[in-house]
């Protein structure tokens, strides 16, 4: 297994990064944005949501459902547990889940799926496992990337519907990857900073 540098994951630098990516894609704040994108997908606020690689549950604003949130990173869920009362964080791995078997009717993975130490498919099989049937998938890949300085130009749209094709090649592939994995009723988006895939468990 691949250890993840979780002291980077974790650090005030990368946590704003990651923030900044978002908040500058968007015409609307995030809070409001993720609210959105989780009434098109179809996830209620009464839906028990798995958000796998929460971080410090910043990305989960804007929702108030019950939110279990598993990291690996310690530092980011110590700040976690002090900000929000809704977020149960879990320490634990997309590749192996420490939640029962259909305990939850929502999986959520932003950005996290592509980084080195994931196995797509093990992590799938592991979203299936943990998913109710007919409960909503949504992972996103990321399209661009803030470092050093970079200058990223706002986006002219807000998370717009697009077909397979117009995914970018990663998200093309976890695409392929749910429908090997038996998700069905496949729906890709796109904001600017990433694209989202979303699917229900048949």
């Amino acid at each position: 297994l691949v250890k993840l540098n979780n002291k980077k994951y974790g650090s005030e630098s990368f946590i704003g990064m990651h923030q900044y990516e978002r908040e500058y894609a968007n015409d609307e704040p995030w809070p409001m944005h993720v609210r959105r994108l989780a009434e098109k997908v179809g996830i209620d606020c009464d839906m028990t949501i798995l958000n796998v690689g929460i971080n410090d549950g910043k990305e989960m604003e804007g929702l108030d459902n019950k939110i279990i949130g598993l990291d690996l990173c310690d530092q980011a869920m110590e700040q976690g547990i002090r900000d929000y009362n809704n977020i149960c964080f879990i320490k634990g791995s997309a590749n192996d889940l420490p939640i029962p078997t259909a305990s939850v009717d929502a999986y959520i993975s932003f950005r996290t799926l592509c980084v080195t130490g994931i196995y797509e498919t093990q992590a799938l099989l592991e979203a299936n496992r943990a998913l109710r049937n007919g409960g909503t998938i949504l992972i996103s890949l990321p399209t661009v990337t803030y470092d050093k300085g970079s200058i990223l130009v706002k986006s002219k749209y807000n998370i717009e519907a697009c077909n397979k094709d117009e995914l970018n090649k990663d998200a093309q592939k976890f695409y392929r990857l749910l429908e090997d994995n038996g998700f069905k009723h496949l729906q890709g988006y796109k904001n600017g900073v990433e694209d989202f895939i979303s699917g229900v468990k048949a």
